[in-house]
């Protein structure tokens, strides 16, 4: 093991991580909105780390190859700073279904692209409205579960702090989970009305 320590790269592995987790989020995004991987989708990646932005970053070496892999139709990474200038860039975004891969880089999907794929039948945005208002009552009773346990009492004194820190981190992701399936719901809606 210590012979190929000199091998070893965080930077490299690190990066490559973040290349692995956009292909997992947008696979998820397919699967939780029953989209084949054969249908092309158009995905931005938004991001408020400026090291995965610049033309040296492993997602912009492996563009390519990310498109292919995840079946994009178009793939565009966004910044924080850029998106919050471009007011379309905005809306497009606020009109997107959303995978968390962390606080800061996500993947997006404009949500109309992806009825547009799955069909414009009124069947399908209903099973699609009543799959995520499932989804969402789960991480909503989900939600209050965790925040009841770290409320109570005897949580402060008996929970070791690793594990208060694992529960801090899963209680915000949760939260941001149903923040984006409120507004993914929300969505919905407004394109069956």
């Amino acid at each position: 093991k210590d012979e190929f320590e000199c091998f070893k790269d965080t930077k490299v592995e690190d990066d490559m991580k973040a290349v692995l987790n956009i292909i997992h989020a947008s696979r998820s995004i397919r699967q939780q909105n029953n989209v084949t991987p054969g249908k092309f989708l158009p995905f931005f990646i938004w991001t408020d780390i400026p090291e995965l932005i610049n033309n040296k970053s492993q997602i912009i070496k492996y563009f390519p190859n990310i498109k292919e892999f995840i079946k994009a139709s178009d793939i565009q990474v966004i910044s924080s700073v850029e998106s919050e200038k471009n007011i379309q860039m905005t809306q497009l975004l606020n009109n997107s279904a959303v995978n968390l891969i962390a606080p800061n880089l996500k993947v997006y999907v404009p949500m109309t692209a992806i009825l547009e794929v799955q069909s414009t039948s009124i069947d399908v945005t209903d099973t699609e409205l009543n799959r995520l208002t499932k989804k969402y009552e789960k991480i909503t009773k989900e939600l209050e579960t965790l925040k009841e346990r770290i409320e109570n009492a005897s949580y402060l004194k008996k929970v070791p702090d690793r594990i208060k820190e694992i529960d801090r981190k899963r209680l915000e992701n949760l939260e941001e989970l149903k923040k984006d399936l409120e507004k993914n719901v929300k969505l919905v809606q407004n394109l069956k009305e």
